[in-house]
């Protein structure tokens, strides 16, 4: 799939420093880092320093922890994904 694969993942602050290079998004990839960039999610793109190097686009989940059970919400109504209520990551 060469270039035509990307990860998406969590940003771990920690092990990105040693596990990512980030690189500069260009055409669509760089538009849709914008968009989320307008919602409040922090995002980062560039390749994992591993065999292959696959592109990696890196959300951290901690800009919107305050809206998690909303994000939720709308993961299920919108696209059917289901979370479980007692993962941790709930804001009750």
């Amino acid at each position: 799939m060469g270039d035509r694969y990307f990860l998406i993942g969590l940003c771990n602050p920690q092990t990105a420093a040693v596990e990512f290079e980030e690189e500069t998004p260009d055409g669509f990839i760089a538009a849709a880092l914008s968009r989320l960039r307008e919602q409040g999610i922090a995002c980062h793109y560039g390749r994992w320093l591993i065999t292959g190097r696959p592109r990696v686009i890196l959300l951290d989940y901690r800009t919107r922890y305050s809206s998690l059970d909303h994000d939720k919400y709308l993961l299920w109504k919108d696209h059917g994904i289901a979370t479980v209520a007692d993962d941790g990551k709930s804001m009750k």
